[in-house]
């Protein structure tokens, strides 16, 4: 198999990322390297961070039948020339709390991927902004259980009326957000055992950040 680097989610997607997407579908590196006729140091050196040069992510993207925008920035005005098997969705280490609030683990977001078959979701064409996180506690019951799979856009930050995972501090949580008059933000739980949050967007001091809108939500039944 190929090798697969930690991906953090809230920072933008790399090269390496979907090279190791593609990698996975010929069964590994080397295989990927010898269909598309390059070297396994020219691939190699993708994943660490390096930049290929352009005859070879041509090689790749025509062997593995992708666009070079899609290989070289993630986006790609013509999503049916992924011809795919499946893609991939980064999930993160750390839980988003849907109660009073977790520390994330040092380790978050290391490098564990969940995949999905081409057309098996509907929110496929956003799969390069998107991260899975899994919540913990009953704030959000019944919307949200506790242990429940969620999948995230990354790409969706601006505040406005859905289900968000947002870090607090040092927390990571997950609920639904009101926008409010003078740039306030009001966070709520659908469980009326907990009290509604009202934060100031413009303070300095406080700590929040919004990492993506849920999209998808999953549990056992």
């Amino acid at each position: 198999m190929g090798r697969k680097t930690a991906y953090r989610p809230i920072i933008p997607d790399s090269i390496g990322n979907r090279l190791t997407e593609l990698a996975n579908k010929f069964g590994g590196l080397t295989d990927l390297a010898k269909e598309a006729n390059v070297s396994n140091s020219a691939l190699t050196r993708c994943l660490n961070g390096g930049a290929p040069s352009v005859s070879t992510a041509r090689s790749i993207c025509k062997a593995a039948k992708v666009s070079l925008d899609w290989f070289l920035t993630g986006l790609d005005s013509d999503v049916s020339s992924r011809n795919l098997d499946g893609f991939h969705i980064p999930l993160v280490a750390a839980e988003a709390s849907a109660g009073p609030g977790l520390i994330p683990p040092e380790n978050e977001g290391a490098g564990q991927f969940l995949y999905f078959p081409s057309g098996s979701v509907s929110f496929q064409n956003a799969s390069c902004h998107l991260f899975a996180i899994h919540a913990k506690g009953d704030s959000m019951e019944p919307t949200i259980r506790n242990g429940s799979l969620l999948i995230a856009n990354r790409a969706d930050v601006q505040p406005r009326e859905g289900i968000y995972v947002v870090r607090r501090g040092d927390s990571l949580l997950v609920k639904r957000t009101q926008p409010r008059e003078n740039n306030r933000l009001r966070l709520k739980s659908d469980n009326e055992q907990y009290d509604d949050e009202e934060i100031d967007l413009k303070h300095p001091d406080n700590g929040v950040r919004i990492l993506g809108r849920v999209l998808w939500i999953g549990h056992l039944i």
